[in-house]
């Protein structure tokens, strides 16, 4: 279900974290404040979460350099419609910092898609989240220290995004 290695252009030249399943979604995600707005990051609340990573460290948390792409997919009854949340969320509280949230232009993606751009103090990234059969579908990209996104970047977090699409509409 999952795309494999290669979804991420230079990818090896990354440290890949194979699809990794879960049905034990008690307490796995860190509050957010507002509460509603936790879909944005987490995504809805799951019974079953699958994720995959790539990142140019072994060591995320304590890396001070850093890009990092994450894949989440996720089986939820939650269908939160994520434009209109977007545009009540612009900033939050998680793990005591505060981030913020914005659209981000992206073009060649789904219509139903939310592309999103976030900025916490140290790091900052984007994402695009959406609803595709039924499963709840998030890339995101992180990069440390924060800054303005590569070209590249966006470019690879559209291609994970559009490659997964494709991969689940065809089950």
């Amino acid at each position: 279900m999952f795309v494999d290695r290669s979804a991420v252009p230079d990818s090896a030249a990354m440290e890949y974290t194979p699809p990794h399943i879960s049905s034990d979604m008690e307490g796995t995600s860190d509050p957010v404040d507002p509460p509603e707005c936790a879909p944005i990051f987490w995504g809805p609340s799951p019974t079953e979460a699958g994720t995959a990573s790539w990142s140019t460290t072994t060591s995320p948390d304590t890396s001070t350099t850093l890009k990092v792409f994450n894949l989440a997919l996720l089986v939820s009854a939650e269908r939160p419609h994520f434009a209109t949340m977007l545009g009540k969320c612009r900033t939050v509280k998680y793990q005591g910092l505060t981030s913020t949230v914005e659209p981000l232009p992206l073009s060649g993606l789904p219509s139903w898609s939310t592309p999103t751009r976030v900025f916490a103090p140290g790091a900052d990234g984007a994402g695009i989240i959406g609803l595709c059969r039924g499963l709840y579908v998030s890339v995101a990209f992180t990069q440390k220290p924060g800054g303005d996104l590569s070209p590249n970047d966006t470019s690879a977090l559209v291609k994970l995004f559009n490659d997964q699409v494709a991969k689940l509409e065809v089950i």
